[in-house]
Protein backbone atom coordinates (compact mmCIF):
# COMPACT_ATOMS: atom_id res chain seq x y z
CA UNK A 1 0.00 0.00 0.00
CA UNK A 2 3.09 2.06 0.91
CA UNK A 3 3.97 1.69 -2.67
CA UNK A 4 0.99 2.14 -4.02
CA UNK A 5 0.43 5.62 -2.73
CA UNK A 6 3.98 6.53 -3.75
CA UNK A 7 3.47 5.75 -8.02
CA UNK A 8 0.26 7.06 -7.42
CA UNK A 9 1.69 10.46 -6.28
CA UNK A 10 4.05 10.34 -9.18
CA UNK A 11 1.14 9.65 -11.76
CA UNK A 12 2.51 6.04 -12.53
CA UNK A 13 0.23 2.92 -13.28
CA UNK A 14 0.33 0.19 -10.50
CA UNK A 15 -0.37 -3.13 -11.28
CA UNK A 16 0.20 -6.03 -9.05
CA UNK A 17 1.83 -8.81 -10.98
CA UNK A 18 0.96 -12.49 -9.15
CA UNK A 19 2.79 -15.58 -9.36
CA UNK A 20 0.73 -17.92 -10.83
CA UNK A 21 2.47 -21.66 -9.31
CA UNK A 22 5.33 -20.51 -7.56
CA UNK A 23 7.88 -23.86 -6.76
CA UNK A 24 10.26 -22.13 -5.01
CA UNK A 25 11.76 -24.32 -2.05
CA UNK A 26 9.47 -23.66 0.45
CA UNK A 27 6.49 -23.67 -1.61
CA UNK A 28 6.02 -27.37 -0.71
CA UNK A 29 5.50 -26.29 3.04
CA UNK A 30 2.85 -24.10 2.42
CA UNK A 31 -0.49 -25.00 4.21
CA UNK A 32 -2.41 -25.45 0.93
CA UNK A 33 0.27 -27.61 -0.74
CA UNK A 34 -0.02 -30.10 2.20
CA UNK A 35 -3.84 -29.87 2.89
CA UNK A 36 -4.41 -31.14 -1.00
CA UNK A 37 -2.41 -33.47 -2.39
CA UNK A 38 -4.77 -34.70 -4.28
CA UNK A 39 -4.35 -31.43 -6.46
CA UNK A 40 -0.20 -31.52 -6.81
CA UNK A 41 1.42 -31.80 -10.30
CA UNK A 42 2.24 -35.11 -9.75
CA UNK A 43 4.62 -34.85 -12.75
CA UNK A 44 6.57 -32.49 -10.64
CA UNK A 45 8.48 -31.78 -7.63
CA UNK A 46 5.59 -28.91 -6.44
CA UNK A 47 3.49 -26.89 -7.27
CA UNK A 48 -0.55 -27.34 -7.52
CA UNK A 49 -2.48 -28.70 -11.13
CA UNK A 50 -4.53 -26.31 -12.32
CA UNK A 51 -6.51 -28.41 -14.05
CA UNK A 52 -8.44 -29.38 -10.63
CA UNK A 53 -11.34 -25.92 -10.46
CA UNK A 54 -10.23 -25.81 -6.82
CA UNK A 55 -6.76 -24.94 -7.40
CA UNK A 56 -8.35 -22.42 -10.30
CA UNK A 57 -10.97 -20.79 -7.60
CA UNK A 58 -8.51 -20.69 -4.67
CA UNK A 59 -5.74 -18.51 -6.86
CA UNK A 60 -8.74 -16.46 -8.11
CA UNK A 61 -9.65 -15.90 -5.09
CA UNK A 62 -6.35 -14.05 -3.95
CA UNK A 63 -6.67 -11.62 -7.49
CA UNK A 64 -10.17 -10.73 -5.97
CA UNK A 65 -8.71 -10.18 -2.67
CA UNK A 66 -5.93 -7.68 -4.20
CA UNK A 67 -8.97 -6.04 -5.80
CA UNK A 68 -10.83 -5.49 -2.58
CA UNK A 69 -8.19 -4.07 -0.72
CA UNK A 70 -6.30 -1.85 -3.02
CA UNK A 71 -7.27 0.60 -5.24
CA UNK A 72 -4.46 -1.22 -8.41
CA UNK A 73 -3.69 0.06 -11.70
CA UNK A 74 -4.08 -3.73 -12.86
CA UNK A 75 -3.28 -7.16 -12.72
CA UNK A 76 -0.40 -8.81 -14.51
CA UNK A 77 -0.77 -13.16 -14.26
CA UNK A 78 2.87 -14.09 -14.07
CA UNK A 79 3.04 -17.46 -16.02
CA UNK A 80 6.59 -17.66 -15.44
CA UNK A 81 7.03 -18.65 -12.01
CA UNK A 82 7.20 -21.40 -13.08
CA UNK A 83 5.76 -21.96 -15.85
CA UNK A 84 4.18 -25.39 -15.67
CA UNK A 85 0.24 -24.77 -14.79
CA UNK A 86 -0.72 -28.56 -15.85
CA UNK A 87 1.81 -32.12 -15.90
CA UNK A 88 3.69 -31.85 -18.92
CA UNK A 89 1.86 -34.62 -20.68
CA UNK A 90 -1.35 -32.43 -20.05
CA UNK A 91 -1.12 -29.09 -20.52
CA UNK A 92 -1.94 -28.84 -24.22
CA UNK A 93 -5.16 -30.66 -23.62
CA UNK A 94 -6.07 -28.46 -21.11
CA UNK A 95 -5.46 -24.83 -21.85
CA UNK A 96 -9.20 -23.70 -22.33
CA UNK A 97 -9.13 -23.69 -18.56
CA UNK A 98 -6.69 -21.07 -18.28
CA UNK A 99 -8.43 -19.00 -20.81
CA UNK A 100 -11.76 -19.31 -18.72
CA UNK A 101 -9.37 -17.57 -16.01
CA UNK A 102 -8.31 -15.28 -17.84
CA UNK A 103 -11.87 -14.25 -18.88
CA UNK A 104 -12.91 -15.06 -15.57
CA UNK A 105 -10.24 -11.86 -14.18
CA UNK A 106 -11.34 -9.33 -17.02
CA UNK A 107 -14.38 -9.75 -15.14
CA UNK A 108 -13.11 -8.91 -11.81
CA UNK A 109 -10.78 -6.14 -13.37
CA UNK A 110 -14.33 -4.21 -14.92
CA UNK A 111 -16.32 -5.04 -11.66
CA UNK A 112 -13.92 -3.44 -10.02
CA UNK A 113 -13.29 -0.39 -12.45
CA UNK A 114 -16.95 0.26 -12.65
CA UNK A 115 -17.20 0.13 -8.31
CA UNK A 116 -14.51 2.45 -8.42
CA UNK A 117 -15.93 4.92 -11.11
CA UNK A 118 -13.09 4.73 -13.21
CA UNK A 119 -10.77 4.08 -16.52
CA UNK A 120 -10.71 0.40 -17.66
CA UNK A 121 -7.98 -1.72 -15.36
CA UNK A 122 -5.13 -3.69 -17.13
CA UNK A 123 -4.84 -7.06 -17.58
CA UNK A 124 -1.16 -8.48 -18.68
CA UNK A 125 0.61 -11.59 -18.74
CA UNK A 126 4.12 -12.70 -18.74
CA UNK A 127 4.78 -15.87 -20.55
CA UNK A 128 7.72 -17.41 -21.98
CA UNK A 129 10.00 -16.03 -24.98
CA UNK A 130 8.88 -18.34 -27.90
CA UNK A 131 5.47 -19.10 -29.33
CA UNK A 132 6.41 -22.84 -29.03
CA UNK A 133 6.90 -23.16 -25.01
CA UNK A 134 3.51 -20.92 -24.90
CA UNK A 135 2.05 -23.62 -26.63
CA UNK A 136 3.49 -26.90 -25.29
CA UNK A 137 2.82 -25.59 -21.43
CA UNK A 138 -1.17 -24.65 -22.52
CA UNK A 139 -1.05 -20.78 -22.81
CA UNK A 140 -2.97 -20.21 -25.81
CA UNK A 141 -2.33 -16.61 -27.02
CA UNK A 142 -4.57 -16.28 -30.02
CA UNK A 143 -7.41 -17.04 -27.53
CA UNK A 144 -6.45 -14.99 -24.62
CA UNK A 145 -6.19 -12.10 -26.77
CA UNK A 146 -9.83 -13.22 -28.55
CA UNK A 147 -11.25 -13.94 -25.71
CA UNK A 148 -9.32 -13.42 -22.76
CA UNK A 149 -9.39 -9.45 -22.76
CA UNK A 150 -5.82 -8.93 -21.71
CA UNK A 151 -4.25 -5.65 -22.66
CA UNK A 152 -0.25 -6.86 -22.75
CA UNK A 153 2.23 -9.72 -23.17
CA UNK A 154 5.72 -9.80 -21.86
CA UNK A 155 7.45 -12.94 -23.55
CA UNK A 156 10.26 -13.07 -20.96
CA UNK A 157 13.04 -15.48 -20.44
CA UNK A 158 12.18 -17.18 -16.53
CA UNK A 159 15.75 -15.12 -15.89
CA UNK A 160 18.07 -14.19 -17.85
CA UNK A 161 18.83 -11.53 -20.71
CA UNK A 162 18.27 -12.37 -24.42
CA UNK A 163 18.46 -9.85 -27.16
CA UNK A 164 17.47 -12.04 -29.57
CA UNK A 165 13.71 -12.77 -29.08
CA UNK A 166 11.12 -13.21 -32.33
CA UNK A 167 9.01 -10.31 -30.96
CA UNK A 168 7.21 -10.72 -34.73
CA UNK A 169 6.10 -13.86 -33.84
CA UNK A 170 4.43 -12.14 -30.96
CA UNK A 171 3.05 -9.38 -32.65
CA UNK A 172 1.50 -11.63 -35.28
CA UNK A 173 -0.49 -12.86 -32.51
CA UNK A 174 -1.72 -9.49 -31.61
CA UNK A 175 -2.41 -7.77 -34.99
CA UNK A 176 -5.67 -6.45 -35.34
CA UNK A 177 -6.35 -6.09 -31.41
CA UNK A 178 -5.13 -3.62 -28.82
CA UNK A 179 -3.29 -6.10 -27.11
CA UNK A 180 0.50 -4.68 -26.94
CA UNK A 181 4.12 -6.64 -26.76
CA UNK A 182 6.53 -5.33 -23.90
CA UNK A 183 9.34 -8.07 -24.45
CA UNK A 184 11.34 -8.56 -20.64
CA UNK A 185 15.13 -6.80 -20.05
CA UNK A 186 16.28 -9.27 -17.48
CA UNK A 187 19.26 -8.16 -14.90
CA UNK A 188 21.79 -11.07 -15.63
CA UNK A 189 22.90 -12.49 -18.85
CA UNK A 190 22.60 -16.19 -18.46
CA UNK A 191 22.30 -19.37 -15.93
CA UNK A 192 26.42 -19.42 -15.82
CA UNK A 193 27.37 -15.83 -15.78
CA UNK A 194 25.48 -14.69 -12.85
CA UNK A 195 27.66 -11.82 -12.40
CA UNK A 196 28.10 -9.54 -15.18
CA UNK A 197 25.56 -6.31 -15.80
CA UNK A 198 24.15 -5.05 -18.80
CA UNK A 199 25.97 -1.80 -20.09
CA UNK A 200 23.47 1.31 -21.44
CA UNK A 201 24.68 0.12 -24.79
CA UNK A 202 23.79 -3.54 -24.07
CA UNK A 203 20.08 -2.72 -22.87
CA UNK A 204 19.59 0.14 -26.09
CA UNK A 205 20.70 -3.03 -28.53
CA UNK A 206 17.92 -5.05 -26.93
CA UNK A 207 15.74 -2.32 -27.06
CA UNK A 208 16.15 -1.60 -30.24
CA UNK A 209 16.19 -5.38 -31.44
CA UNK A 210 12.34 -5.10 -29.57
CA UNK A 211 10.42 -1.97 -31.02
CA UNK A 212 12.09 -2.95 -34.72
CA UNK A 213 10.11 -6.06 -34.54
CA UNK A 214 5.90 -5.09 -33.70
CA UNK A 215 7.19 -3.92 -29.88
CA UNK A 216 5.26 -1.39 -27.90
CA UNK A 217 7.25 -1.09 -25.12
CA UNK A 218 10.17 -2.84 -22.84
CA UNK A 219 9.40 -4.52 -19.55
CA UNK A 220 12.10 -4.99 -16.83
CA UNK A 221 11.65 -8.51 -14.86
CA UNK A 222 13.98 -9.35 -11.62
CA UNK A 223 16.24 -6.24 -11.52
CA UNK A 224 16.49 -6.91 -7.43
CA UNK A 225 19.44 -8.55 -8.13
CA UNK A 226 21.77 -5.69 -9.37
CA UNK A 227 20.46 -3.37 -6.66
CA UNK A 228 22.83 -4.37 -3.49
CA UNK A 229 25.30 -7.66 -2.81
CA UNK A 230 23.94 -10.00 -0.02
CA UNK A 231 26.75 -11.53 1.94
CA UNK A 232 26.60 -15.37 1.58
CA UNK A 233 24.64 -15.53 -1.46
CA UNK A 234 27.28 -15.25 -4.72
CA UNK A 235 25.40 -14.93 -7.60
CA UNK A 236 23.60 -12.10 -6.36
CA UNK A 237 27.25 -10.28 -6.15
CA UNK A 238 28.24 -7.65 -8.49
CA UNK A 239 31.07 -8.03 -10.35
CA UNK A 240 33.27 -4.44 -9.95
CA UNK A 241 32.54 -3.27 -13.52
CA UNK A 242 28.84 -3.64 -13.07
CA UNK A 243 26.68 -0.56 -13.86
CA UNK A 244 23.28 -1.50 -12.31
CA UNK A 245 24.77 -1.45 -8.71
CA UNK A 246 23.14 0.78 -6.61
CA UNK A 247 19.18 1.69 -6.11
CA UNK A 248 17.83 3.72 -7.23
CA UNK A 249 19.87 4.92 -10.00
CA UNK A 250 19.71 1.51 -11.21
CA UNK A 251 16.58 2.30 -12.82
CA UNK A 252 17.99 5.70 -15.16
CA UNK A 253 19.10 2.90 -17.85
CA UNK A 254 15.88 1.26 -18.00
CA UNK A 255 14.00 4.52 -17.88
CA UNK A 256 15.98 5.70 -21.17
CA UNK A 257 14.37 2.24 -23.07
CA UNK A 258 10.38 3.54 -23.09
CA UNK A 259 11.69 5.95 -26.24
CA UNK A 260 11.98 3.78 -29.46
CA UNK A 261 13.51 6.83 -30.68
CA UNK A 262 16.00 6.46 -27.85
CA UNK A 263 17.13 3.60 -28.38
CA UNK A 264 17.50 3.78 -32.32
CA UNK A 265 20.31 6.37 -31.91
CA UNK A 266 23.87 5.91 -30.22
CA UNK A 267 26.19 3.05 -30.13
CA UNK A 268 24.62 -0.89 -29.71
CA UNK A 269 26.77 -4.00 -28.32
CA UNK A 270 24.60 -6.91 -29.08
CA UNK A 271 24.91 -9.63 -26.82
CA UNK A 272 23.87 -13.22 -28.15
CA UNK A 273 24.81 -15.41 -25.06
CA UNK A 274 23.45 -19.41 -24.02
CA UNK A 275 21.20 -18.90 -21.47
CA UNK A 276 20.30 -22.52 -19.78
CA UNK A 277 21.00 -25.96 -21.04
CA UNK A 278 17.64 -28.50 -21.26
CA UNK A 279 18.43 -29.59 -18.09
CA UNK A 280 18.24 -26.46 -16.45
CA UNK A 281 15.44 -24.48 -17.76
CA UNK A 282 12.21 -24.33 -16.31
CA UNK A 283 9.98 -25.29 -19.64
CA UNK A 284 11.86 -27.87 -20.37
CA UNK A 285 13.23 -26.51 -23.79
CA UNK A 286 16.51 -25.87 -24.85
CA UNK A 287 17.85 -22.48 -24.50
CA UNK A 288 21.53 -22.86 -25.24
CA UNK A 289 22.28 -20.36 -28.60
CA UNK A 290 25.61 -21.45 -29.51
CA UNK A 291 27.16 -23.62 -32.20
CA UNK A 292 28.92 -27.12 -31.70
CA UNK A 293 30.60 -29.22 -34.10
CA UNK A 294 31.29 -32.82 -33.38
CA UNK A 295 34.77 -34.51 -34.93
CA UNK A 296 32.85 -37.76 -35.67
CA UNK A 297 30.71 -35.92 -38.45
CA UNK A 298 27.96 -36.51 -36.48
CA UNK A 299 27.72 -32.67 -36.73
CA UNK A 300 29.90 -31.33 -39.57
CA UNK A 301 28.13 -27.61 -39.74
CA UNK A 302 25.99 -25.30 -37.07
CA UNK A 303 23.79 -22.59 -37.55
CA UNK A 304 23.11 -19.73 -35.64
CA UNK A 305 20.67 -16.73 -35.74
CA UNK A 306 21.71 -12.84 -34.83
CA UNK A 307 18.64 -10.44 -34.90
CA UNK A 308 20.70 -6.58 -35.42
CA UNK A 309 17.96 -3.76 -35.91
CA UNK A 310 20.85 -1.57 -37.26
CA UNK A 311 20.82 -1.30 -40.78
CA UNK A 312 24.83 -2.53 -41.34
CA UNK A 313 24.84 -2.66 -44.80
CA UNK A 314 24.51 1.33 -44.58
CA UNK A 315 27.72 3.59 -44.60
CA UNK A 316 26.56 5.07 -41.59
CA UNK A 317 26.82 1.96 -39.35
CA UNK A 318 30.28 -0.13 -38.74
CA UNK A 319 29.94 -3.33 -36.83
CA UNK A 320 32.25 -5.81 -35.70
CA UNK A 321 31.85 -9.62 -34.71
CA UNK A 322 33.77 -11.16 -32.18
CA UNK A 323 32.52 -15.17 -30.52
CA UNK A 324 34.91 -17.68 -28.74
CA UNK A 325 35.53 -21.35 -29.92
CA UNK A 326 36.50 -23.95 -27.26
CA UNK A 327 38.17 -27.77 -27.92
CA UNK A 328 39.48 -26.34 -30.80
CA UNK A 329 43.33 -27.26 -31.62
CA UNK A 330 46.55 -25.07 -33.11
CA UNK A 331 45.82 -26.44 -36.24
CA UNK A 332 41.89 -26.73 -36.70
CA UNK A 333 40.55 -24.70 -39.05
CA UNK A 334 37.24 -22.93 -38.80
CA UNK A 335 35.33 -22.26 -42.28
CA UNK A 336 32.46 -19.59 -41.45
CA UNK A 337 29.77 -18.19 -43.79
CA UNK A 338 27.80 -15.06 -43.07
CA UNK A 339 24.14 -15.02 -44.41
CA UNK A 340 25.94 -17.61 -47.08
CA UNK A 341 28.30 -15.93 -48.20
CA UNK A 342 32.03 -17.55 -47.13
CA UNK A 343 34.38 -15.49 -45.37
CA UNK A 344 37.80 -15.24 -45.87
CA UNK A 345 40.68 -16.66 -43.42
CA UNK A 346 42.52 -13.36 -43.65
CA UNK A 347 39.20 -11.56 -42.74
CA UNK A 348 38.77 -13.86 -39.55
CA UNK A 349 41.91 -13.06 -36.99
CA UNK A 350 41.97 -15.09 -33.79
CA UNK A 351 43.76 -14.57 -31.01
CA UNK A 352 44.57 -17.66 -28.14
CA UNK A 353 43.44 -17.06 -24.90
CA UNK A 354 45.48 -19.91 -22.49
CA UNK A 355 43.46 -20.04 -19.45
CA UNK A 356 40.57 -19.67 -20.52
CA UNK A 357 37.61 -17.28 -18.61
CA UNK A 358 37.17 -17.37 -14.87
CA UNK A 359 33.98 -16.67 -12.74
CA UNK A 360 35.03 -13.13 -12.57
CA UNK A 361 35.40 -12.26 -16.16
CA UNK A 362 32.02 -13.68 -16.59
CA UNK A 363 30.68 -17.47 -17.93
CA UNK A 364 33.76 -19.78 -16.83
CA UNK A 365 35.45 -21.43 -20.16
CA UNK A 366 38.19 -23.27 -20.76
CA UNK A 367 41.33 -22.33 -23.06
CA UNK A 368 39.48 -20.47 -26.08
CA UNK A 369 40.18 -18.62 -29.52
CA UNK A 370 38.49 -15.64 -29.85
CA UNK A 371 37.26 -14.74 -33.16
CA UNK A 372 36.94 -11.47 -34.79
CA UNK A 373 35.43 -9.99 -37.79
CA UNK A 374 34.68 -7.12 -39.39
CA UNK A 375 30.99 -7.03 -41.11
CA UNK A 376 31.11 -5.68 -44.34
CA UNK A 377 28.12 -3.85 -45.79
CA UNK A 378 27.71 -6.76 -48.36
CA UNK A 379 28.31 -9.22 -45.23
CA UNK A 380 25.81 -8.20 -42.98
CA UNK A 381 22.50 -6.88 -43.02
CA UNK A 382 18.92 -5.40 -40.84
CA UNK A 383 17.53 -7.99 -38.98
CA UNK A 384 18.09 -11.82 -38.76
CA UNK A 385 21.74 -12.45 -39.07
CA UNK A 386 22.36 -16.26 -39.81
CA UNK A 387 26.26 -17.56 -39.27
CA UNK A 388 27.77 -21.33 -40.03
CA UNK A 389 29.95 -22.76 -38.71
CA UNK A 390 32.27 -25.80 -39.84
CA UNK A 391 35.62 -27.48 -39.09
CA UNK A 392 37.90 -26.97 -42.54
CA UNK A 393 40.68 -28.64 -40.94
CA UNK A 394 40.10 -31.08 -38.10
CA UNK A 395 42.83 -31.58 -36.38
CA UNK A 396 42.08 -32.15 -32.66
CA UNK A 397 40.24 -34.48 -30.14
CA UNK A 398 37.41 -32.58 -28.17
CA UNK A 399 33.95 -30.72 -29.60
CA UNK A 400 33.86 -27.39 -30.84
CA UNK A 401 31.78 -25.29 -29.34
CA UNK A 402 31.58 -21.52 -30.68
CA UNK A 403 29.61 -19.25 -27.70
CA UNK A 404 29.20 -16.06 -26.56
CA UNK A 405 28.71 -14.16 -30.06
CA UNK A 406 29.04 -10.19 -29.97
CA UNK A 407 28.28 -7.90 -32.49
CA UNK A 408 29.57 -3.99 -32.20
CA UNK A 409 27.74 -1.65 -33.70
CA UNK A 410 29.08 2.19 -34.11
CA UNK A 411 26.65 4.52 -35.15
CA UNK A 412 28.39 7.03 -37.78
CA UNK A 413 25.62 9.61 -37.79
Amino acid sequence: EVVLRRAQQHDMQFIACIRMNDRHPKSNETPFFRDHPEWRLRELSAGMDYKHEGVRRAVLSIIQEVLRKHDVDGIEIDWMRHCHMFNPSEAAEHAPLLTEMLVAVRGMLDQAAERRHCEPLVLGVRVPQTIGECRVLGFDLDAWVQEGGIDYICPSDFMYFDANIKVDEFASVTEGSSCQVFPTISAGLSHADRRRGLSPMVLRAAAHNYYSFGASGVSAYNFYNQYRIVPGNEWRKAAPDVMLTEWPQALASLTALRDPAVVSNGDKHYLFHPLWRSREYHTGVTIYDLIELHRDGTSPADTIRLRVADNLGSPEFSATLEFKATGMSPDDVLQISFNGTTVLAEQLPRTFDSDGQNAQEGRELPPFFLYRLVLSPDLARLGDNYLTARLKVNAGTEKVELQEFQILVRDLR
